[in-house]
Order: C-alpha cells, then structure tokens, then sequence
C-alpha cells in the first residue's frame, strides 16, 4: 500500500474509531435511561466496532510495510488477519446477544422501552449508515479489505439499530417482548455478515482463486499487447490490497531469446501499469515440446543444407545441436576431416563453414569441434 493511501485510510479508521465511541457511550447511557435491553446488547455490538476499528488501524500500518529479506511477498497478509479477526468479532458479539436475549423470552424478563430509547436508536442509526457509506467508499478506492470489512461492520450495527427500533416501537404497543424478539433477529443478521467477512478472510489466507473479474481483465489485457501469447494458466493470491499474479506464457522456439526476454518484461510493466490492483506479475516460459522438437529439425536441416556444399572437404558430420541460452543461441558440430588434412587447412574450412551459417542465422554462435579421421 502506498504511503498516501496509508495515510487516507488511517484518516478514515480514525473517524471509525471515535465515532464508534460515541456512539456506544450514547447508546449505553439512552438504553439504561430508557429501559431498553435491545439497546443495550446495540451498545455491546458498537463496543466491539470499536475493537474491530483499532485492528483494521493495527492491519494498514503493518501491512503497508515493504517487502523485505524475511517476506519476499511484503505484509499485505496481515490485511486479511485483521479483517478475518473482525469477522470472528462479529460472530462472538452476534451469538452473545441471541444468548442474552432468548435468555430474557425464557424468564419473560420484560421492561418498556421509553421515548428516550426511540430517540437514541434513530441517531444511532443515521450516524452508523453515515458510517458505513464513508468507510465503504474509501474501502473501494483503497481496494482494502480490511477497511471494506470494517465498513460492513458499520452496515450491521445499523441492521442492528434498525431492529430494535422495531422492537421498541412494538414493546411501546404493550408488547414489550418485541424488544428481545428484535435483538434475536438482527443478530441474526450480524452473523450472516461476520461470516461472509470471516470465509472471505480465510479464502485470501490459503490463497483461494482470484476473482474471475480480474481473470477476464488480465486476458483483455494480454489480447491487445502488440505480441499474442498462448495462455497456459492464471494463478495468483491477494496480499492485502492487491494481488501477485503466476502468468504462464507458451512462446514459441521460433523467437529469438533475447528478444523474447525484452518482449516479456515489457509485458510485464504493461500489465502493471494497466490494472491498479496488481502488486506484481510473475511470468513463467512454457515451449511446446513438439514444435520445439520440429524447429530443431528444421535448424539441422538448414545447417546440413550449408555443409553439403563442402562436403569435399570432410568426412563426416556428426552431432549438430542447437541450443538457447539467456542472451543467445549457440549452434555447434562435430566435423571429421581425412587425415592428411593440415591444421592450418582445417581451421580455414571450419572458418569459411561458420561464416556461411552465420549468415543463415545471425543471431545465433557456431561452434565446430575438428577430428581426425580415424584410421
């Protein structure tokens, strides 16, 4: 994450974090005032956003760190630990208040909520849905899911707001058990996001599949560079806010390697350049076996095509070998001259043969190992 992006979502999470404080002290002190057990058990949800808030802080200021010597791959993990905490947190608040709440239905503990309990759970409602829109928003621009996981905790104190609002509003009707039966059904609510935030996590911590999204953009991507590649596959793993990508490239034997590596970086930087959310893209070389195979046919018959021409001046030719290396290619022989044939007078053929090939191929080293011939 980059320096002012860190910075913004800090600003952001700040924001979460004295609201959420005020907001919990406001509902605590409206819901002993009103008389309202489902406020309450909000202000205990409100508390752990509050929890929540501080880890997604402790996650940005870690995560953002660098990579280095002992994590190639940077800290961008340490995202996912914390949202993968926030929803652990909101499943431990969302089953605490079902406990507490159909413990009150069972021993048919009920007190009616007063205007003040009203009052209190429609600020907090609005504050919370003010909340979630600002956090949401930055979570998007950010692409973090810790800050996106945060936002959403926001969402469900709202749900959850929102439902004692109705329970109140019933338990004002002399129904006063409505209070409880809200709190049930909007921690209900909260546990169906605690565990979208939690499964989510845990997918970026084992290195689930990317999204198909960027699947489909890394192949438009790739379909309107100035060289077509085979793709082989598309691997990759999120680490914080982006993703390091395992691109598999089937090139062919036919380009010259120096110039693939130079093609191949250049794509590199493209893609980089091209989708924002990529921390890296690591690109890996396939040749297909069989055309690989064919093209070496093809060299050697284009080498033996050149050495019939002197065929006069040696005996035999045996193991012609084309290789690739990093920076070049290299073709190389082993050439049998009769006996009687002088050192001097061996070089100058071999030289006149390499020139030859050369011209073929420019771009590749020839190398002829010279042997007597056997008697």
């Amino acid at each position: 994450m980059k320096k002012s992006d860190y910075k913004y979502g800090k600003k952001v999470t700040l924001i979460g974090i004295f609201g959420n404080i005020a907001i919990s002290v406001f509902k605590f002190i409206c819901g002993i005032i009103g008389h309202s057990g489902a406020l309450i058990a909000d202000a205990v949800h409100s508390v752990s956003d509050i929890a929540a808030t501080l880890a997604v802080l402790f996650g940005l200021k870690f995560s953002s760190k660098p990579e280095d010597k002992n994590h190639p791959y940077g800290h961008g993990k340490i995202e996912s630990l914390t949202s993968l905490f926030v929803g652990i947190l909101l499943l431990i608040t969302a089953l605490y208040i079902l406990y507490e709440n159909s413990i009150k239905l069972v021993r048919g503990e009920f007190l009616v909520p007063s205007w003040i309990a009203v009052i209190g759970v429609i600020i907090s409602i609005l504050s919370k849905e003010w909340m979630f829109l600002y956090t949401i928003k930055a979570g998007k621009k950010l692409n973090s899911p810790a800050i996106i996981a945060n936002a959403w905790d926001h969402r469900s104190d709202a749900y959850s707001s929102i439902g004692v609002l109705v329970g109140i509003s019933f338990a004002k009707l002399n129904m006063p058990y409505f209070d409880a039966i809200a709190a049930i059904v909007v921690s209900f609510f909260i546990l169906r996001i605690g565990y979208k935030i939690t499964r989510g996590s845990i997918n970026d911590l084992i290195d689930y599949q990317i999204p198909t999204s960027l699947i489909n953009g890394l192949k438009k991507a790739l379909s309107e560079w100035k060289i077509k590649y085979d793709v082989e596959s598309i691997r990759g793993r999120r680490m914080g806010s982006s993703y390091i990508i395992d691109l598999k490239l089937k090139l062919s034997p036919y380009i010259n390697v120096k110039e693939g590596i130079k093609n191949i970086n250049a794509l590199r930087d493209f893609l980089l350049s091209r989708i924002k959310t990529l921390q890296d893209v690591i690109i890996e070389i396939a040749i297909d076996a069989k055309e690989s195979d064919l093209f070496e046919a093809q060299i050697k018959n284009r080498v033996y095509n050149i050495l019939k021409k002197y065929s006069d001046k040696y005996v035999e030719i045996h193991k012609i070998d084309y290789h690739f290396f990093s920076d070049h290619q290299e073709i190389h022989f082993h050439m049998v001259v009769p006996d009687n044939t002088t050192v001097k007078d061996s070089h100058n053929i071999a030289e006149i043969i390499q020139n030859e090939i050369q011209k073929e191929f420019p771009d590749s080293e020839v190398i002829i190992h010279i042997e007597p011939e056997k008697n």
